[in-house]
């Protein structure tokens, strides 16, 4: 079977005590699952990862497009109210 992630979840048989060989291939279930855990390696990325898509580069790295839960000032909006007029807000 190959693997659906990241497109779709993927849904795997679980083996059970009472199951054949048959039934459920015992190295197809490990090649299905080693794919599996590949793939989400993958997407998540290593520490300080330099593959722009992954998880760990879009979070941590300031040259990305989105970068987590760092904000750039010029994705932030202020917009005062009342009597605050500002056009440098530190």
């Amino acid at each position: 079977m190959a693997i659906n992630f990241p497109a779709t979840l993927d849904n795997f048989t679980n083996p059970t005590a009472t199951d054949t060989m048959v039934a459920v291939s015992h190295s197809s279930q490990h090649t299905d699952e080693n794919d599996a855990i590949e793939a989400l390696e993958s997407k998540v990325g290593v520490d300080n990862s330099v593959v722009a898509t992954s998880l760990d580069y879009l979070v941590k790295n300031p040259l990305s497009i989105d970068p987590g839960h760092k904000h750039p000032a010029s994705k932030i909006v202020n917009t005062p109210a009342g009597n605050i007029a500002s056009t440098t807000v530190q």
